[in-house]
């Protein structure tokens, strides 16, 4: 009867060791398939490429803009407010994209390099808000 117990505790220990061996081969990124990995890694190039055109694209909207304003004699050169506004508007998106982002890496994997995805937002914001209100704190005089 003993001998049975042992062989039974024995298949049960044997049966965890090959549960936690699968289950820790299944976590890892390279059970995934190789078009999968291929589309992850993807995903930022494009972005990055859509992004440059995109910025690409602006800025040249931009300079016909001003060559058309220049022609008419429209154009305003004191851009600086225009500085301004894009300060505020960074500022503010970069602090309420930071912090939300902060929270939850913290929370995922507490103080660890992840949480640099969104402090570097949150800090950036905090540069551009003190940017704009340095600058208008040096319009007033």
């Amino acid at each position: 009867m003993e001998e049975k117990l042992n062989q039974i505790l024995s298949q049960v220990s044997n049966l965890n060791m090959q549960f936690e061996n699968l289950s820790t081969i299944s976590a890892t990124p390279a059970n995934t398939s190789v078009g999968t990995q291929v589309l992850l890694s993807i995903i930022p190039l494009v972005a990055l490429t859509l992004g440059a055109v995109l910025f690409f694209f602006f800025l040249l909207w931009q300079y016909k803009l001003r060559k058309i304003l220049i022609d008419s004699k429209q154009y305003d050169p004191n851009s600086i407010k225009n500085i301004k506004i894009l300060s505020l508007l960074l500022g503010i998106n970069g602090v309420l994209l930071g912090m939300p982002l902060c929270l939850v890496l913290y929370f995922i994997d507490g103080i660890n390099y992840s949480l640099l995805g969104g402090l570097i937002p949150l800090f950036l914001g905090v540069g551009m808000l003190i940017f704009y209100f340095l600058i208008r704190q040096f319009e007033a005089k």
